[in-house]
C-alpha cells in the first residue's frame, strides 16, 4: 500500500538545493498599509492610515521592468496585497503592467471594496487568483475585523467573483482560532455553498497584532482537531480544503492536509517589496528591520535577490539551542521565518515539541 508518510531525507535535501539556486517563484507587492477594516489579529500592523511614505505606480514598474529582465515571465507570479491594496489608487495600472509584461498576478483582499464595476476591473487587468479573507460566520468575522457589516461585503465579493467566471481561481482564506473553531463546519457549508475553488485554513499565527490578543489562540488539541478537520474535508469536499504553508506538522499530517510537505520559501523562492520600497523576504516577518535587505529606491532589486538574504538561504536550526539536537532539523529548519524569535534564536512554533504560542 502507498504511504502518505513523508520522505523526510528528499524533503531535506530539495530545501537544502532551493537555498543553493533560490529561484524567485512569488514576488508580493505592498501596495498599501492602508485599510478600511481594524483586524485584532492583523499580521501587518497597519495602522488606521499609515503615516509612512508610498511607492509611487511608476516605482513598482521599474522593479517589473528590472525583474522581467532576469527571469522568465512563466517561472515567477506576482502577488498584490497590504493593507487593503483595492485602496492604492493606483493599483489598476500597476497590475495591469504586470500583465503587460507577461506575468501572472494575483490578490489578497478583505472584500469590501469589490462590487460588479470593480470585479470587472480585476477581469481587464487579467487578474488571475484571488484570495478573500473570511474569518467565520457574521458575528465572529466582524468581531476580528472590527466593522460591521464586512462580512455581507465580503461574502457577496466572493460570489461575484466566482459567478463571473473570469478568474482561474477564487479562494477563501480563513484564520482559525477560538472564536471560529467551533463554527468551522458550518463556515464549510457556506463556504460550499459558494463554489469557490479553495478553501485554506490556518492557525491564528504569534505575529503582528495577534501577538498581543489574549484568548485566540487554539490549544494543543484544538489545533490536532483542526489537522483532522481538513483531513477529512480533503477526501470529500467539491474543492481544495487546504491547511496553510506555514509550518512542519506531524508526520502523519504532513503530506495529508496540504499538497506539499512544508517548505518556508522566505528568502529563497519569496521576496517582498513593502509600500515604502523596503527588500524583504516575507511581509509576515514582524521584525522587518532586522531582515530589510534594501529598498528599491536606492537598490536594484534583481542585485539585491542574486547577492544577499543571506540569513534566509542557511538552516537557522544549526545554531538554536532548541532545535541544534532535533532529527528533524535538517526538514524543518526552525520552522517558519514570520515565527521565528530572532532575539533568542528559536521558534516560537514547534508541533514537534507540542504547539505553543
Amino acid at each position: 500500500m502507498e504511504s502518505n508518510y513523508v520522505n523526510w531525507e528528499l524533503t531535506a535535501s530539495v530545501k537544502q538545493l532551493l537555498m543553493q539556486i533560490h529561484p524567485l517563484k512569488y514576488l508580493f507587492f505592498e501596495l498599501t498599509q492602508h485599510c478600511n477594516l481594524r483586524c485584532a489579529h492583523c499580521g501587518s500592523r497597519c495602522p488606521d492610515y499609515a503615516d509612512r511614505s508610498e511607492l509611487s505606480a511608476e516605482n513598482y514598474k521599474s522593479v517589473v521592468d528590472r525583474v522581467a529582465q532576469a527571469v522568465p515571465t512563466n517561472q515567477l507570479m506576482f502577488c498584490i496585497t497590504g493593507g487593503e491594496p483595492l485602496l492604492n489608487k493606483d493599483w489598476f495600472e500597476i497590475c495591469s503592467y504586470i500583465t503587460q509584461k507577461g506575468f501572472s498576478w494575483g490578490m489578497t483582499s478583505n472584500g469590501t471594496l469589490i462590487d460588479e464595476v470593480c470585479v470587472r476591473r480585476l477581469a481587464q487587468a487579467e487578474m488571475k487568483t484571488v484570495s478573500i479573507s473570511l474569518d467565520g460566520l457574521k458575528e465572529s468575522h466582524e468581531q476580528l475585523r472590527g466593522v460591521p457589516g464586512c462580512f455581507d461585503q465580503a461574502v457577496n465579493a466572493i460570489r461575484l467573483l466566482k459567478n463571473s467566471g473570469l478568474f482561474r481561481a477564487v479562494q477563501v482564506v480563513t484564520v482559525v482560532n477560538r472564536l471560529n473553531y467551533a463554527e468551522l463546519p458550518r463556515l464549510y457549508e457556506l463556504v460550499k455553498s459558494l463554489n469557490v475553488d479553495s478553501w485554506k485554513l490556518t492557525p491564528i499565527e504569534p505575529m503582528g497584532k495577534a501577538k498581543e490578543v489574549q484568548g485566540f489562540f487554539l490549544s494543543p488539541g484544538e489545533h490536532y482537531q483542526l489537522l483532522g478537520f481538513i483531513k477529512s474535508k480533503r477526501q470529500t469536499a467539491p474543492f481544495e480544503v487546504t491547511y496553510g504553508c506555514s509550518h512542519l506538522l506531524p508526520e502523519e499530517y504532513d503530506s495529508t492536509v496540504r499538497k506539499q510537505p512544508f517548505l518556508c520559501g522566505a528568502g529563497t523562492m519569496i521576496a517582498s517589496i513593502a509600500s515604502n520600497g523596503d527588500i524583504l523576504p516575507c511581509l509576515d516577518i514582524d521584525c522587518r528591520d532586522h531582515v530589510k535587505q534594501g529598498n528599491i529606491l536606492q537598490d536594484d532589486f534583481v542585485d539585491v535577490w542574486e547577492n544577499k538574504f543571506e540569513l534566509f538561504r542557511r538552516n537557522k536550526a544549526n545554531t538554536s539551542p532548541t532545535c541544534r539536537d532535533c532529527k528533524l532539523k535538517q526538514v524543518c529548519q526552525g520552522d517558519s521565518w514570520h515565527s521565528w524569535d530572532f532575539e533568542e534564536n528559536v521558534p516560537q512554533v514547534c508541533f514537534q515539541k507540542h504547539i505553543f504560542f
